[in-house]
């Protein structure tokens, strides 16, 4: 049996600036190059960055007291979003008749443009009469290619044609965004983050780079237009569904599997639709929570676990950061809790 993927390197870091100068720095050293005016409010500047990093995503939380900013951003190299948590900012973009602007509340975000750059005043509107200036805000960092190979992998959109055409999320699908990014968010800067388990930040940097192509307006939601794919035989669709379940222990892409079978991802895409009623990825899904079974089934209590304990380690070793929305999947496949399972 081959071993499972190793443990990944988590790097966690909090950097900190106490002067306008070295608060500019640290906002290019961890996001983007910038011109930028940094104005001192109080005695007490600070600028605090909690950061957290595996090779697939990065998160952060900012926290700035007694000073205002305006930056001139290049654009970002990084699907970059965030959530505001507290203060104001204000986001613009564009001139004339393409020009937008965001201003959002405590509790809504934005995503930075990838392809242009932005001003960015933080915060935004006049400091507070008494007390200090304060603004924080929890961050996202994502791989261009990530999502871009995403698009590509579901539409059909070449990855070098994706662009983001809106600042905030469309409201039929803000709420779903929010929950997935929080989510996300404090997955990566738990304390014991499950990050470091390299099947599950590939599969959460999927989750998160999948409610980024639902909820922001991009260019794929025209790519309906493209042409059809071509046809791939059945013998094809097997060889694909062979290859998943021989390596559904370690990080597995649309892309990675269409390769092995010597198609296209839309077109192996489209096949599994044709011929299985599912999708390649579902199918990976329906097969890792098979293993789990299987291994509820084989597990019996660990020495020194707690049956939640044993349920989460296993959860994990298939790539489910979530014990919760594991156990909700994994009752609704087999009928019963995954701690049913393994008492019995």
């Amino acid at each position: 049996m081959r071993a499972f993927p190793g443990r990944q390197p988590v790097r966690q870091a909090t950097l900190a600036a106490a002067d306008p100068q070295a608060t500019a720095e640290l906002i290019r050293q961890v996001y983007v190059d910038l011109d930028v005016r940094v104005r001192r409010l109080g005695p007490d500047l600070r600028h605090r960055i909690s950061t957290v990093e595996v090779e697939q995503i990065a998160a952060d939380r900012v926290d700035s007291f007694q000073f205002d900013m305006r930056a001139a951003t290049e654009p970002f190299a990084n699907l970059t979003a965030f959530t505001l948590l507290r203060g104001r900012t204000r986001l613009r973009t564009g001139r004339g008749s393409a020009s937008q602007e965001a201003i959002p509340e405590a509790g809504q975000g934005c995503l930075y443009p990838h392809d242009r750059p932005v001003i960015i005043d933080y915060p935004y509107g006049e400091p507070p009469a008494t007390g200090p200036a304060e603004i924080s805000v929890s961050s996202l960092r994502l791989p261009w290619e990530t999502v871009a190979r995403l698009a590509e992998e579901s539409t059909g959109l070449p990855a070098a044609d994706l662009r983001f055409t809106a600042l905030q999320p469309l409201p039929r699908a803000a709420a779903h965004w929010y929950r997935t990014f929080d989510f996300v968010h404090r997955q990566l800067l738990a304390p014991q983050t499950v990050m470091a388990n390299r099947l599950v930040a590939e599969n959460t940097a999927a989750t998160l780079a999948a409610a980024a192509l639902t909820a922001f307006p991009n260019t794929t939601m025209a790519a309906a237009r493209l042409p059809r794919p071509g046809r791939v035989a059945p013998a094809v669709v097997r060889r694909a569904v062979e290859f998943i379940e021989a390596n559904a222990d370690v990080p597995l892409t649309l892309t990675h599997i269409a390769a092995a079978v010597r198609t296209s991802p839309r077109a192996l895409r489209r096949a599994f639709l044709h011929h299985l009623d599912t999708t390649p990825t579902a199918h990976l899904h329906r097969v890792r929570l098979e293993r789990a079974h299987a291994d509820l089934l084989a597990a019996g209590q660990t020495a020194g676990q707690t049956a939640g304990q044993t349920v989460e380690r296993i959860a994990l070793r298939w790539g489910f950061a979530d014990s919760t929305r594991f156990a909700v999947a994994y009752q609704q496949a087999y009928g019963v809790t995954p701690g049913h399972t393994l008492r019995d």
